[in-house]
């Protein structure tokens, strides 16, 4: 096929193909070409994180134990509606979807979601995973660059409050509302605090940042701690980076702020659905979404939750 032949001819890094949903995915679905193993990837080229996965896919440099040659193919289109009506028309070896609530969107395809890997870093929410009819080398070829793009991912957490931690677009507005501040790291706090930080489940997660389904089951959002980048101990601010409905712009939403002296062990992270209740048991609520919580460490916890179009919260402990 020239498109391929062509490509061969360009260096490793940028072999990289772009294909438009129709008669050349039905015509190329296997490769005619006997020097090259094509791995066609469906994800969502306008999704939040799609500037950095594509660096990563785009990257990738392999060949299977034959000697082939990977190339890494993308697909383009509309998400939401090729992912319901054209996935198992046009098989894909590997898709990627924006969130895990966009499984129920997936049409004739079976697969168990616990199974799959996120392929986004510390945006943990898109899961990836390679669907049941990818078999022989394409199926080799695929698994390797599923097994390198989710490395990068896990590489990714490891340094979760790094710029890529967010995605280009939540970035871009923090910078251009919050410029001189940043979000809270491990190394802003005490060493007792980092201590207590990685004892509990956090791990690799990042003290100053928290992502998960905060205001809709269909989009993440994004908790915030921020600290002056001149002086991490002087001053606060919690803020909610989210969208409205789904291709809608980002906004923020300030929940917490102040000045002065800011407590070491001060972080954020996700709190799961489920029941809770105020530190005096007066009050309990069922969250169905996930929540914020806020903590001072070994002082107390603030949970966030969204309720009737607003944030609301209760004092969890003390």
């Amino acid at each position: 096929m020239q498109l391929l032949n062509n490509l061969r001819r360009k260096p490793v890094w940028v072999i990289v193909t772009v294909l438009v949903l129709g008669s050349f995915f039905a015509s190329c679905h296997g490769s005619t070409d006997t020097k090259v193993v094509i791995v066609r990837v469906f994800r969502d080229a306008n999704s939040d994180f799609s500037r950095d996965l594509d660096r990563n896919l785009y990257g990738f440099n392999g060949r299977v134990s034959s000697g082939k040659l990977i190339v890494v193919a993308t697909m383009e289109g509309d998400y939401h509606n090729d992912l319901a009506e054209n996935i198992a028309m046009v098989k894909p070896q590997m898709i990627i979807l924006d969130s895990p609530a966009d499984a129920k969107l997936v049409g004739g395809v079976q697969f168990d979601l616990r199974k799959a890997r996120s392929a986004c870093g510390r945006n943990g929410d898109c899961p990836a995973f390679i669907p049941p009819w990818v078999f022989g080398e394409e199926l080799e070829a695929t698994n390797m660059l599923f097994t390198a793009i989710t490395q990068i991912s896990a590489t990714q957490q490891a340094t979760a409050c790094d710029d890529s931690a967010l995605p280009a677009s939540v970035r871009d507005l923090l910078n251009a509302n919050f410029s001189e501040w940043r979000p809270k790291q491990a190394s802003d706090m005490n060493a007792d605090d980092q201590q207590l930080w990685l004892a509990a489940v956090h791990d690799k997660e990042c003290p100053g940042i928290a992502v998960g389904q905060f205001e809709t089951a269909d989009e993440p959002s994004y908790a915030i701690l921020l600290v002056l980048k001149s002086n991490p101990s002087g001053g606060h601010k919690v803020v909610v980076v989210s969208k409205g409905a789904p291709k809608s712009a980002y906004t923020w939403k300030l929940l917490d702020h102040a000045e002065g002296q800011t407590y070491s062990g001060l972080v954020i992270s996700k709190a799961a659905p489920g029941k809770y209740s105020d530190l005096e048991n007066n009050k309990s609520i069922q969250l169905k979404l996930d929540g914020i919580q806020v903590e001072w460490m070994e002082k107390g916890a603030l949970l966030y939750f969204w309720t009737e179009g607003r944030y609301r919260k209760i004092v969890v402990s003390d």
